[in-house]
């Protein structure tokens, strides 16, 4: 009996590394995302299984499918479990590395073609569900704006109404909206629908409520990289109903033009910059790294080489801007509390993911790689991007698209050929 038990074991283990059907349960997880990020403030439940179905799937999927980066997870192994030395309270610590994990394995996860066909697959497959999710979920979030509920806390201390909707705080939200621009990104793409650019537009609106910066110029990148992606069928329809009746055509666009210039300098997003001006435009964040930089140049080596605990860097973050508060700078957090070696590492994970999806790309495409990938640095160094797992667990979508759609074109031209 045992023995036919173990049989049936070896079976069932070669299926799931064979047919990579870990790879399926991530994908799946990506259908639910935006139904899940949008109820993990309500359901206590959804936010363990928002870092725990990436932390684990991620640990897992490397160790059956990504066998070429086998060495790079010993020495992240190995500098965890030195750093879980160098310290006193791992509970708090561990939550950082859950994130560290989520971050690293996504973007390796990224690079392999057989991840992204089954992302494509079954994005697809339940496109209807998830475009009505999106849909009924930015409803919600513009009833919230027409009743005026606003983020009290953010719109007190920075003086402007400042939008959280359904979840926990506005930059919270606005990392959402990135995740679901991201999902609207792929379907602009695969359909070529002028009906997809609703929701795009809906979430940048949004986003430009909610006043937090660095994700505000993160979405609207995205949603830039989206609408060139369906650059000639908006020139078309331009033409097309210019041709129709001009005088029309002419009246809407400059009324839409001067609809934006009136509404874009009422918006949070530009009001907080505003306001920014007045105050610190970093919100701290050089104060921050000031205080981070002194504390690194007293440490030991091994504390620079393998990183400090994580209440000691709340505590300096506190002497800096009375607040114990994390980095909110990725490269600081990570060297402070990870160390040098682990920052490398970091490095490395994404300029490697770069490059891969420039492999085989035209000119113009590669430097709109770069640019994104220089956006997301831009993040990473003022507010943080591994600390937002709800986004990070996305970032493969983007890589279906250019992937996936590269090798689309290669085929064809090949059995053409053929």
């Amino acid at each position: 009996m045992l023995k036919v038990d173990l049989d049936l074991l070896k079976i069932k283990f070669k299926k799931i590394k064979d047919e990579k059907i870990l790879y399926d349960v991530e994908a799946i997880f990506l259908v639910f995302l935006p139904i899940l990020i949008t109820l993990d403030k309500y359901i206590g439940i959804v936010g363990t299984i928002l870092t725990g179905i990436p932390f684990i799937i991620g640990i897992l999927s490397v160790c059956l499918y990504q066998r070429k980066k086998i060495i790079k997870y010993i020495i992240i192994a190995v500098l965890l479990c030195i750093n879980a030395f160098l310290i006193k309270d791992y509970k708090e610590q561990f939550e950082f590395v859950k994130l560290l994990v989520i971050f690293i394995t996504t973007f390796d996860m990224a690079q392999d073609i057989d991840f992204l066909k089954k992302i494509k697959r079954y994005l697809k497959e339940y496109e209807k569900f998830i475009t009505y999710s999106i849909l009924v979920i930015l409803g919600i979030n513009l009833i919230f704006v027409l009743i005026n509920i606003q983020s009290t806390g953010y719109s007190k201390s920075w003086n402007i109404n400042a939008f959280e909707g359904l979840y926990d705080d506005p930059h919270q939200a606005a990392y959402r909206f990135c995740s679901i621009i991201i999902y609207m990104m792929f379907y602009i793409k695969e359909n070529k629908n002028l009906k997809d650019l609703i929701p795009l537009v809906l979430c940048e609106i949004l986003l430009l409520r909610t006043g937090a910066r660095t994700p505000t110029a993160l979405g609207i990148a995205l949603g830039a990289i989206a609408i060139y992606f369906i650059k000639d069928e908006i020139i078309l329809k331009a033409k097309e109903i210019f041709n129709k009746n001009k005088r029309v055509a002419i009246t809407v666009v400059t009324i839409a033009i001067i609809v934006l210039l009136l509404y874009i300098p009422q918006t949070a997003f530009v009001q907080k910059i505003i306001v920014s001006f007045d105050k610190s435009f970093d919100n701290g964040r050089a104060s921050l790294r000031d205080a981070e930089y002194s504390y690194l140049m007293t440490r030991s080596v091994p504390n620079i080489l393998f990183g400090n605990d994580i209440d000691e860097i709340y505590n300096v973050n506190f002497k800096a801007i009375y607040n114990k508060i994390w980095c909110h700078n990725d490269l600081m957090q990570i060297l402070l509390q990870f160390g040098i070696i682990m920052l490398i590492i970091y490095f490395e994970t994404v300029i490697e993911s770069m490059i891969f999806m420039m492999k085989k790309q035209k000119k113009f495409d590669k430097m709109i790689i770069v640019l994104l990938n220089l956006t997301f640095l831009f993040v990473a160094f003022y507010n943080g991007l591994f600390f937002h797992p709800r986004f990070i667990v996305t970032i493969p979508i983007i890589f279906a698209i250019y992937k996936l759609d590269k090798l689309d074109d290669l085929e064809n031209n090949n059995q053409e050929n053929l």
